[in-house]
């Protein structure tokens, strides 16, 4: 962790150059440093992956802050490196997180109250706890079951968006297919989040496509888009 540090504080004006919002160059060490210190994989990770990571979270404005799950830093060996140097080489990636995700959409329109993402599953469907109507009144009626079914039944998910000024909400659905394609050409589709995180990897997919359609500040759209890219 020390070393992890020293290189951090080496960066420090790299740091400052990239955030966007509130954040603070020394805060940001602080909290990436404190991950390490709980996480024997991410002390091990090469530094500059680290610092890579870091830099992603600043240009988005989130914070690395565990409680909050805006972000994430997540180990991973690079297999390729790992043969070509007898050894196993373990890189820190950047993954946004749902509540990461929500932030930046409200971030983007003003007018946005709250956005939230919720899971359908087959069991829901079968008795009659969740029906969709679509055409020129648009809506969802939902009663989730208490005792939620396993993840593997899962039949797709929507997601949801109340404004501030009275207007309508407006819903995305997103059936299980669709979900599935998605994570077909993610980077992490076969392995890291999508095993160990699955309900938040499905709820992201559909805000990210929700956040598509609505109405956001070009700069904002652009890095949701942009942290698209890097994910696939």
């Amino acid at each position: 962790v020390a070393q992890l540090r020293g290189y951090l504080e080496q960066q420090m004006a790299r740091i400052a150059q990239n955030i966007r919002g509130e954040l603070e160059p020394r805060e940001i060490i602080n909290v990436t440093c404190e991950l390490a210190r709980g996480d024997s994989k991410l002390r091990r990770c090469e530094p500059d992956t680290v610092l890579i990571s870091l830099l992603q979270a600043c240009q988005l404005g989130l914070t690395l802050q565990k409680n909050l799950g805006h972000a994430y830093i997540i180990p991973r060996k690079n297999g390729f490196l790992s043969k070509q140097a007898g050894r196993d080489v373990i890189e820190a990636t950047f993954m946004i997180g749902v509540r990461g995700l929500i932030h930046m959409v409200r971030q983007g329109n003003p007018n946005i109250h709250n956005i939230k993402a919720v899971i359908v599953y087959r069991e829901e469907i079968e008795v009659g706890r969740f029906d969709m109507t679509a055409g020129s009144d648009p809506r969802i009626v939902h009663q989730p079951l208490l005792d939620k079914p396993p993840i593997e039944n899962y039949a797709g998910v929507y997601s949801i968006v109340e404004f501030k000024d009275g207007a309508k909400a407006d819903f995305e659905w997103m059936p299980r297919a669709d979900v599935e394609k998605a994570r077909a050409v993610s980077a992490a589709g076969e392995d890291g989040p999508w095993k160990t995180w699955p309900e938040e990897m499905i709820k992201k997919t559909v805000i990210r496509r929700h956040s598509k359609r609505l109405e956001l500040k070009p700069e904002i759209a652009a890095r949701i888009r942009d942290n698209e890219v890097l994910e696939m």
